[in-house]
């Protein structure tokens, strides 16, 4: 349940920003029903805490609370860690399932999220993918049979996406959510849900590892001469 509580700790912050302000009504919290799951948590019940979670993603649905939507595949997702076969896959195909009916801002909120999911799994497998050579005219519906370029292809592609619609993101402010996010000592220099994810996809930029197969200091012509 520690990977469980680590996960949420860091991602469900985020899927509460600034929804309030297109119109979808009233914002509520199910406070009752998220104190059952708790407790099915705490005493190590995973499937009495899942059969919970999906009666509220149900009533999220019902009730378009999309905050309450994506925090309900959160937890569904890991709540399914330890006793789903595949689940990093059945997790992506969920949340691109989920992306297919979703609107603004919810959908960009969630193509940063499928980016993560998709560079966890490429991080727990990549012992296997560096073995891979790069298919050519081949459909890759199956990720297992993907190469690290494809992978980082695809989330380089779910990132930038989840900042295309900038400024609708960039109107999209946080005051509203105070009470769920960490201020930290920098909070006031990423007051829109656009900083937010902005941060996010910069963190897998500047990340290195997807150039392994590149040359620290690639020599290019840059002279016709």
């Amino acid at each position: 349940m520690k990977k469980l509580r680590t996960a949420l700790f860091s991602l469900v912050l985020i899927q509460f920003i600034a929804l309030a302000s297109f119109g979808q009504g009233p914002i509520k919290d199910y406070a009752a029903q998220w104190r059952t799951v708790d407790d099915y948590v705490k005493k190590r019940l995973p499937k009495s805490a899942l059969a919970e979670v999906k009666k509220i993603y149900d009533q999220a649905k019902k009730d378009k609370q999309d905050a309450q939507v994506i925090k309900s595949l959160i937890y569904t997702m890991n709540l399914q860690e330890g006793n789903r076969e595949d689940n990093d896959i059945f997790s992506i195909k969920e949340y691109e399932k989920e992306i297919a009916v979703s609107r603004e801002p919810v959908s960009s909120i969630l193509n940063s999220l499928l980016a993560e999911k998709y560079w966890s799994y490429y991080q727990n497998h990549r012992y296997l993918l560096f073995n891979r050579t790069q298919t050519v005219n081949f459909i890759k519906d199956d990720i297992a049979t993907w190469a690290a370029e494809d992978f980082y292809k695809k989330i380089s592609e779910l990132f930038l996406a989840s900042l295309a619609n900038e400024k609708l993101l960039q109107q999209t402010k946080l005051e509203a959510f105070e009470g769920m996010l960490i201020k930290g000592n920098v909070r006031h220099l990423r007051p829109p849900l656009f900083d937010l994810l902005a941060n996010r996809a910069l963190a897998y930029f500047m990340n290195d590892e997807r150039d392994l197969r590149k040359p620290a200091y690639a020599f290019e012509i840059d002279q016709a001469a």
